[in-house]
């Protein structure tokens, strides 16, 4: 029995789709993609969809909503949408007394007031006590409803209601079904024992790195940058065994620590291994690589121009370096298929006249890796690499770069 669901997109929509899709093909789901909307993607699955289980694995998706009706609609003259639907057939129950919210993903207003004068008027005929709330996805799913809404052809198509008259096509209806539990990205990245400010990526793009790092499970991931340890907890929560490096004693040690907390807390399987050296130097042995690296001086205002040239060519030598020993350290792909082999963040800087300052490609066209093609492995159409929003305030910009 088929099944239909909308993925609600996070702040790094991008990124957040690559992680979708990276799942599915990593579980062997039989899947198929039908909307691939700016914040959104609807994807039809031949089976019915473990929700909760999927939402677990999922670190950039707000919500996953299972689509129950798709009416056909036509837009009238003033842009209203004449919905074909009749509520009392379709698969819901309702019981006597909930809240419910209604929202667009498009945001379409007319659409919003459409199916709320369908659900309201629905509710009255059956004095159902049912109270409209305002949306917001820091709203927890449970006892109320929460409905989702897709015009198709907005998706599609970016002029599909410059016309009067237009065939609105189908609209399809959803309810959310499940919702990531921030609580657990707020314990990793506050209790965790040892925390430095400077030396830290956020667990929950830690996962979605993680996720995308197309590398079967058992197999050994290195972060040679590994900080306070965040990827190699993700790592190891994910079923690679990790290994972790640092040039700094101090941040080897906040990694042991972090490590033994989350262990304990959340357990894994996995073994890992901690090593205080230069990684630009040190041999090891690897399946796959994960990291976010050294990028720089520590900014407290935007440079100028020169200074931002004069660091990246600095960091452009020092990259090089690293990646010409990261490739006779890590195994051969040949034995996978379809594997993103590195997934890394590597920075560019805006300067105090709004300039950009990127590492150059020359830099890019003479690494031993390639950028993986993300349309034709992934069936998206991405740019790679993928813009990273960084946190207000930063003055360093990124990009998630994904190699093989």
């Amino acid at each position: 029995m088929s099944s239909k669901y909308i993925f609600v997109l996070g702040r790094d929509q991008n990124l957040a789709k690559l992680e979708i899709v990276s799942i599915l093909k990593q579980a062997e789901f039989d899947y198929e993609i039908e909307i691939d909307g700016a914040n959104y993607l609807v994807i039809t699955f031949k089976d019915k969809l473990n929700v909760n289980a999927l939402m677990q694995r999922l670190a950039g998706t707000v919500r996953i909503a299972e689509v129950f009706s798709e009416p056909e609609g036509v837009t009238l003259q003033n842009f209203d949408v004449d919905l074909d639907i009749d509520i009392d057939k379709l698969d819901i129950y309702f019981p006597n007394k909930f809240n419910y919210t209604v929202h667009s993903l498009d945001d379409d207003a007319k659409l919003e007031s459409e199916v709320y004068q369908l659900f309201k008027a629905h509710f009255k005929k059956y004095k159902i006590k049912a109270i409209k709330k305002s949306f917001s996805f820091s709203r927890k799913i449970g006892e109320d409803f929460e409905f989702l809404l897709v015009r198709e052809n907005d998706s599609n198509n970016a002029d599909a209601n410059t016309s009067a008259n237009a065939n609105a096509g189908k609209i399809l209806l959803a309810r959310s079904v499940a919702a990531p539990d921030p609580n657990i990205y707020m314990e990793k990245d506050n209790d965790r024992p040892a925390r430095k400010f400077t030396h830290g990526t956020s667990f929950r793009l830690a996962q979605m790195m993680v996720n995308i790092l197309d590398v079967p499970l058992g197999k050994t991931v290195i972060d040679p940058f590994c900080g306070t340890g965040t990827f190699i907890i993700e790592g190891l929560l994910k079923g690679y065994n990790m290994i972790g490096i640092d040039i700094e004693q101090p941040l080897i040690e906040a990694s042991k620590q972090n490590l033994n907390w989350a262990k304990k807390r959340f357990g894994f399987e996995g073994k890992y291994e901690l090593i205080q050296a230069d990684s630009t130097e040190v041999k090891f042995n690897a399946d796959g690589c994960v990291f976010e690296p050294y990028m720089g001086e520590f900014l407290k205002k935007l440079p100028n121009f020169e200074k931002a040239k004069k660091d990246i060519e600095k960091l452009e030598k020092f990259y090089a370096k690293f990646f010409r020993n990261l490739t006779k350290n890590l195994n051969s792909a040949s034995e996978y298929k379809n594997n993103a082999r590195i997934v890394c963040i590597l920075p560019y800087y805006r300067t105090n006249d709004n300039r950009l300052v990127h590492l150059s490609d020359r830099f890019f066209t003479q690494l031993p890796f390639k950028h993986v093609d993300l349309e034709k492995e992934f069936g998206l159409n991405l740019p790679n690499p993928i813009e990273y929003f960084t946190p207000s305030g930063s003055m360093i910009s990124r990009q998630l770069h994904i190699f093989e």
